[in-house]
């Protein structure tokens, strides 16, 4: 990324660029974030094998707040919440996920499952069509929206007419 930058630009306007705007960090701290960020997103994937999910959700926050526009951090905190029985919290994360890929056809579907365990069967079945309507992109998410994400609305409006005539 910036040796490609370097390689088609003059040496000396790079170094006059990188005089002239003291504001931004230099090519070493960028680096250096660059290398702690993959150090956590490291740490959070050990910590999700061995199921230390309340350790693995500080992390997760920590990327979130060093890469606000990451979808990826945005979803993987919300999938270590939903681990965690925090669901509403989860939902926020799937939703911020969602607002940067809305096409991310993976949070739709975790906000459907994350919903259900609310209760929300609305709320689930408007989030499972949403990522039916998203193309997949791999063999898992074929399987998601030709065969788990059907069988799944199913059922919930099977259970949401009896919680309706129970109610």
């Amino acid at each position: 990324m910036i040796t490609t930058t370097m390689a088609s630009a003059n040496a000396e306007t790079v170094v006059a660029q990188m005089d002239f705007d003291r504001r931004n960090p230099s090519t070493e701290k960028v680096a250096a974030q660059g290398r702690m960020i993959n150090q956590l997103w490291q740490q959070a994937s050990q910590l999700r094998g061995i199921g230390k999910y309340s350790e693995e959700i500080t992390i997760r926050s920590q990327i979130v707040k060093l890469q606000p526009d990451s979808f990826l951090a945005w979803y993987w905190r919300g999938d270590t919440l939903s681990s965690l029985g925090k669901y509403e919290a989860a939902i926020a994360s799937y939703d911020q996920a969602i607002k940067i890929k809305p096409n991310y056809l993976l949070a739709w579907f975790e906000k459907g499952k994350a919903n259900h365990e609310l209760k929300r069967y609305d709320a689930v079945i408007t989030a499972w069509k949403q990522a039916l309507s998203i193309q997949a992109t791999s063999e898992f998410e074929q399987q998601l929206v030709q065969t788990i994400i059907p069988k799944k609305i199913a059922v919930s409006i099977q259970v949401m007419g009896l919680t309706k005539r129970e109610g």
